[in-house]
């Protein structure tokens, strides 16, 4: 049920991008402000690894995942009967910060419950439910939508949730908070030159990301306004590559001799990505989305298991100013993205997104090597 759950917080989160050209007719939007339908509800995400941890140091796990899913479900139910666009970014405000809150404690229970020998399978199954959570999301928003209206979505979402909640089972042992992170590794950890390198890489390439997929669905209406609504879901079946970019990326590791020349490839599939989006042709677009996914998730998977191994001993700092740079990057890019197609159009976009991805590189170049200095000044060779 924990996984289930998880699927959910991500399809509820970014399920209503292929529906954003619906809700900027519906209430006369500009692209930017549909996009604040995505970019609202992400944006505590960027603040809760670190922040959250610290809130629900003396929560009761299950009262969070049981009340937060049940109000999540509410409010999935309610944007079907927003009779505002106001109201509609206020319900998505409110989910966007029970969805840390919701997912910092189902993580720590995960790994809580685990044997010590299969915390890394269990995490990594955590980890294919958000990626399993973000492409059910999108493609069920679109179907539905075409069958009959979007508003079936959230309602479908919403009874989904308070199912799941129902049937959450009690948690075992001892009480399951997440860690607390004191400001002074933080501090060390910022002040790490290799650390901000890898943090920089997350920022850069979710700002890419998340922008690109959140302008999307405007760009296939703009190559094909003929274009069935189910097509704007679909053309994220892309996402199926976080699959196997995740699992391939140690074996593709040792394949090229190491983790910056992975990276570096990453990067190299990413520009071509984009680059290729300037092709005014649906077929090339939904080509593109496989490759632009397996780029992000084969970067995602590497620096993240790069940056764990640098900050030994301080795991709960290293990820949570990872993921809050990684959730920075997309608040930014989900609302820049359109700001910048209404103002420039889609060359322009692509040529900022290219330029982004350049100072990625920067921070692959100042973050990974093969000999690696942790934040405690302990040196250690990841190639050994």
């Amino acid at each position: 049920m924990l996984l289930a759950a998880t699927v959910l917080c991500y399809v509820t989160l970014y399920g209503p991008q292929p529906l954003l050209p619906l809700f900027r007719e519906q209430y006369a939007l500009t692209t930017a402000g549909a996009g604040l339908i995505i970019t609202l509800a992400m944006l505590p995400l960027s603040l809760g690894p670190i922040a959250y941890g610290q809130l629900l140091a003396r929560a009761a796990p299950q009262l969070i995942l049981r009340a937060g899913l049940v109000a999540l479900g509410l409010g999935s139910v309610a944007l079907t009967i927003a009779g505002s666009y106001p109201l509609v970014l206020g319900i998505r405000t409110l989910q966007g910060l029970l969805l840390p809150a919701i997912l910092t404690t189902i993580a720590a229970r995960i790994a809580a419950e685990s044997h010590e020998t299969g915390i890394r399978r269990a995490l990594s199954g955590y980890v294919a439910a958000t990626v399993a959570g973000g492409l059910s999301g999108r493609l069920l928003a679109g179907i539905l939508s075409a069958l009959g209206s979007w508003r079936l979505f959230f309602i479908l979402v919403g009874v989904l949730l308070f199912a799941v909640a129902a049937c959450l089972r009690p948690a075992g042992g001892t009480p399951v908070h997440p860690a607390q992170t004191g400001s002074a590794t933080l501090r060390s950890l910022v002040a790490n030159r290799r650390c901000m390198g890898i943090f920089v890489t997350a920022f850069c390439v979710f700002l890419v990301f998340s922008g690109l997929l959140n302008v999307l669905p405007f760009r296939v209406t703009q190559l094909s306004r003929m274009t069935a609504e189910w097509y704007r879901g679909a053309v994220y079946a892309g996402y199926t590559m976080g699959f196997a970019a995740s699992l391939g990326s140690q074996r593709l590791t040792r394949l090229v001799g190491g983790e910056r020349p992975v990276v570096l490839l990453g990067h190299g599939v990413l520009a071509a990505a984009l680059l290729l989006t300037l092709v005014a042709e649906l077929s090339v677009l939904f080509a593109t989305v496989f490759l632009l996914c397996g780029a992000v998730f084969l970067i995602h998977a590497t620096v993240a298991g790069h940056i764990n191994r640098l900050g030994r001993g301080q795991e709960n700092g290293v990820n949570g100013l990872y993921l809050s740079s990684y959730y920075c990057g997309g608040v930014l890019g989900s609302f820049g993205a359109g700001v910048i197609l209404d103002t420039w159009g889609w060359p322009a976009l692509i040529t900022v997104f290219l330029a982004v991805v350049c100072v990625s590189v920067v921070g692959v170049l100042g973050g990974l090597s093969n000999t690696e200095v942790r934040p405690d000044g302990a040196g250690y060779d990841r190639d050994r």
